[in-house]
């Protein structure tokens, strides 16, 4: 016995195997030196308990196989391939049995013996890698044969074909092709794979609903040992979505070419360096009046002529700042030139992009010409509105400074003797006064600040005025000649506005010789419209005044006859006018019942008539004198200015009325409220401090309804009998009126109680 345990321990150690003993209990009693190759001596694991050695997933397993062996003791149980921790902390792989030993050595002892099969175990697992990765590949992977038969396909190859992975086994390769691609494709990927031992390429496909599909071939041989092909291998990727892809993106190049050609924006694409024009859209070649031909023969240094100097050195340095990779705003406004030199405004968009595989700039351009002309004109309108403002302020305090100059005038030639010196000096005085009223209201109507205030008006005087002005602004280049008739009738119109339609004739006229000079004529006469002529001017036949405007300048293109009326167009440059005389003189005259005839032969000059309908007028004398009170009557006035306040006092009691002048609004109804029934009229100041005319109107209606209210106003609101009466106003006296006027005014509200 001792001498079969000594030979059996000697083949323990002398062998390949790994044998490891323990007992029931897993306690190791003996372990081959075989263990050194995963790390141990085998003193290092006697005394241990086995089962930490062993993975935990497989320990199952092995305890299994141990009950199994201690029920049939000296029978092997095979364990199979099992992990076991080297020293390293790694897992080497085991495979082999347990034999249980009854009685061995004086006990029961339970015996591993198994071989390190790490290397056959790793490359196993690479195997089963390999395969599943070839398995669940989105490429479709086939083997076949030198014959073309396939040996091999997986689930992506079989699914793009449409067949089950069964099915495939034995097929020829040319099931997967139709003729023509055998012909066109295959056999040419066969030869050149066969060739160069590999193949990368498109190949066209069918399935087996005979459908067809593009595919990205790379395929090569399978070689033996001796480096003779033994098969071809194919890998394929379906291209159809891809194919698909590009097909959508061409449709959508056509279709983004389309809209860029068809746009109404300009488009333009400029080489970075050096500095070329590369394409133009037909919308581009309009704004610019040149073709993409001349565009892209144009130098860099022609390019930068088509820019206005002032805004060429920061689209330069913006250029610049792009090419250097620097963040720019690629908003810009520029003056751009055209072919026939007028300049335009460009509003641009630039941004950088990859042109044919160099850097370009693309630029979104947008004619914005006509839009900086309406903002010129808008802020010209609003110019010309704060100009109102403050002209309705002045004029407020030029009138209440008039108004007791002419009242006081008057009260002079009243008291001194008719005829003397002093009294034509007076006169005179009137007529210089009565000149700074319509000169007030002159900057009014200039300023859009008065209502229209038709009246009988005799336009001599209005052309003479005209003239004047002129004479005293233009340039001496222009020369002004005159025919003014003194028979030409009265018309109805507002004289402000009159003169400020015969000065915008004027001033467009000097604008058409500016340059080289010429000659104004201005005339006045009465013009008889016959029938037969009455269609040539949309007028009725009749009597008419008709003001001419003639210039020698260079007369208006026939094209743009047919707008020379409408408001805001012009032909001059932004900033250079705003366009609205000629409609402002046509609108003046359409008010007044006429119109305006326009004349012009290009290079000769150009002729405005305007014809304004005659009115028959008849002078009452009756109406030369200032009509007095009645019967004690007695005025309540309130004034803020003390100057007007006695001057007012003055006039009226020269009249005959008894007057109770008050200093505001809130004075007058305390005195009104203290005397019931002693006041036949109230004369009030618009704007006064405390309380307005408007509210003392309104109040004084709600004490005694039946008491007239004049309105006295030098403002600019130029307020009309009908807005005063809505205001609760019976009448209205306009600073600086004349005393005859403020009588009628007075007498007129009096007696219609």
């Amino acid at each position: 016995m001792e001498m079969s345990q000594a030979f059996f321990r000697a083949v323990a150690e002398c062998g390949a195997n790994i044998i490891i003993a323990h007992t029931k209990e897993h306690e190791i009693i003996y372990a081959s030196p075989t263990v050194r190759s995963f790390g141990y001596e085998p003193e290092d694991l006697i005394g241990n308990t086995i089962q930490p050695f062993i993975h935990r997933e497989d320990w199952r397993l092995v305890d299994a196989v141990i009950a199994e062996c201690m029920e049939t003791p000296n029978t092997p149980a095979s364990v199979g391939d099992i992990r076991a921790r080297s020293k390293g902390e790694d897992w080497v792989w085991l495979h082999g049995q347990y034999i249980f030993f009854v009685g061995l050595e004086g006990e029961d002892i339970l015996v591993f013996v198994g071989a390190n099969v790490t290397d056959r175990k790793k490359a196993e697992i690479k195997a089963m890698e390999l395969q599943a990765a070839v398995e669940q590949s989105t490429e479709g992977i086939a083997v076949a044969d030198m014959d073309g038969v396939l040996t091999f396909a997986n689930t992506a190859w079989a699914r793009m074909h449409g067949y089950e992975v069964e099915e495939l086994q034995g097929k020829n390769l040319s099931t997967f092709h139709t003729p023509d691609q055998m012909r066109l494709d295959v056999l040419p990927f066969i030869n050149k794979t066969l060739e160069a031992g590999s193949f990368r390429g498109e190949v066209g496909h069918v399935r087996k609903d005979g459908t067809t599909f593009p595919a990205w071939h790379s395929g090569g041989m399978l070689k033996n040992e001796s480096g003779e092909a033994t098969a071809i291998m194919a890998v394929i990727y379906d291209i159809t979505a891809r194919k698909n892809a590009e097909i959508e993106l061409k449709k959508r190049e056509i279709m983004y070419r389309t809209l860029v050609e068809q746009s109404l924006q300009g488009v333009g694409i400029i080489r970075n360096e050096p500095v070329k024009v590369v394409y133009c859209n037909p919308a581009l070649e309009e704004m610019l009046g040149r073709s993409a031909r001349d565009l892209r023969a144009l130098s860099i240094q022609e390019l930068a002529e088509l820019v206005h100097p002032n805004d060429y050195p920061e689209l330069a340095a913006r250029f610049l700042d792009r090419l250097a990779g620097k963040k720019v705003d690629p908003h810009q406004i520029v003056r751009v030139y055209k072919k026939d030199g007028t300049l335009m405004w460009l509003e641009t968009v630039c941004q950088v992009i990859p042109h044919e595989g160099s850097p370009a700039t693309l630029g979104l351009c947008r004619d914005i010409t006509d839009r900086r002309r309406l903002e010129e004109n808008l802020r010209q309108t609003r110019k010309m509105e704060a100009i109102g403002t403050l002209a309705g302020g002045i004029a407020h305090n030029l009138n209440n400074i008039l108004y007791p100059i002419m009242g006081y005038t008057e009260m002079a030639v009243d008291d001194i003797p008719k005829g003397s010196a002093a009294a034509h000096n007076l006169q005179e005085v009137l007529i210089a006064i009565n000149r700074a009223k319509d000169l007030v209201h002159q900057i009014l109507a200039f300023a859009h600040k008065s209502k229209e205030q038709h009246a009988a008006t005799e336009l001599g005087p209005i052309v003479h005025e005209v003239v004047r002005l002129m004479r005293g602004t233009l340039p001496a280049t222009i020369k002004i000649t005159q025919d003014i008739s003194n028979e030409a009738p009265a018309v109805m119109a507002d004289p402000s506005l009159a003169h400020q339609a015969l000065v915008n004739l004027c001033t467009n006229a000097f604008h058409a010789m500016r340059d080289k000079g010429g000659e104004l004529e201005v005339s006045l006469e009465e013009a008889l419209l016959r029938p037969e002529e009455v269609p040539d001017f949309a007028l009725p036949p009749g009597r008419y005044s008709k003001i001419s405007v003639r210039d020698t300048g260079a007369g208006i293109d026939p094209m743009i006859m047919d707008r020379i009326f409408e408001p805001y167009f012009t032909t001059r440059d932004v900033g250079d006018g705003t366009g609205m005389g000629l409609s402002e003189a046509h609108a003046f005259a359409r008010n007044c019942g006429g119109d305006v005839r326009a004349v012009s032969t290009p290079g000769k000059g150009s002729l405005f008539e305007i014809y304004l309908p005659a009115i028959e007028q008849k002078r009452s004398k009756a109406m030369d004198a200032a009509p007095a009170a009645k019967d004690n009557e007695t005025i309540l006035l309130a004034e803020s200015d003390p100057q007007i306040r006695k001057m007012n006092t003055q006039v009226l009691t020269r009249l005959g009325y008894s007057v109770h002048a008050e200093a505001n609004g809130k004075e007058a109804l305390d005195a009104l409220a203290n005397s019931p029934g002693r006041f036949d009229l109230i004369i009030t100041e618009l704007h006064m401090p405390i309380m307005t005319g408007a509210q003392l109107a309104r109040d004084a209606k709600a004490m005694q309804p039946d008491l007239p209210v004049v309105l006295c106003t030098g403002f600019a609101e130029a307020l009309t009998l009908q807005e005063a009466q809505d205001m609760g106003v019976d009448g209205v006296i306009k600073k600086p009126m004349r005393k005859k006027d403020v009588a009628l005014v007075v007498r007129s509200v009096l007696d219609a109680r």
